[in-house]
């Protein structure tokens, strides 16, 4: 199995936001609150992008456990501490706002196979709909055209009603009435 890397710039980039909307260095290897919080915040990012816990772990020398146990702790305190929710929203909006990086720059590997294969599949499906149509548009245009002949031939209105209906029968399923 290929081990998932995260491109360089993208978190450098990250690293680089959340470093300067709270000040510090989240590299600094300290149990400070506000550099745990800093690295949290940088987890839970790069995680919400698809990547591996073990590849965000990577990228800092970390275990994938600490990596997990942070992302957990993350969810429990940010439904109670507005600070650490304003600087996650806050480091959010910074990074997702470059406007010279394209929307599957921050996308991993995985997330952007995962919309290749689902996009693939929705146009099979959608080829397959439009076969379907035109089958269906084909045999109704052959059948207005014997409908067409018949009143050239002036067939009686009922009689012509009586055909329209037992031609709908065939192409749409639709049971007639008998006469």
């Amino acid at each position: 199995m290929d081990k998932i890397i995260i491109n360089h710039k993208v978190y450098t980039e990250l690293i680089s936001t959340v470093n300067d909307v709270l000040n510090l260095d989240i590299k600094v290897n300290t149990r400070k609150l506000n550099y745990v919080y800093g690295r949290m915040i940088y987890y839970k990012i790069l995680r919400s992008l698809e990547y591996s816990y073990q590849a965000i772990a990577d990228t800092l020398n970390k275990n994938h456990a600490t990596i997990i146990h942070a992302i957990n702790t993350f969810d429990d305190l940010v439904e109670y501490d507005d600070n650490l929710f304003n600087q996650y929203e806050l480091v959010k909006k910074i990074y997702f706002s470059e406007e010279e990086s394209h929307p599957y720059f921050h996308k991993s590997h995985s997330g952007l196979l995962n919309e290749a294969f689902s996009l693939e599949k929705q146009n099979k499906s959608l080829n397959l709909f439009v076969r379907r149509l035109k089958n269906s548009l084909n045999k109704t245009e052959r059948y207005n055209k014997i409908i067409g002949q018949l009143e050239e031939r002036s067939l009686k209105e009922d009689d012509l009603e009586y055909v329209s209906k037992k031609l709908n029968h065939i192409l749409n399923g639709i049971p007639t009435k008998r006469r």
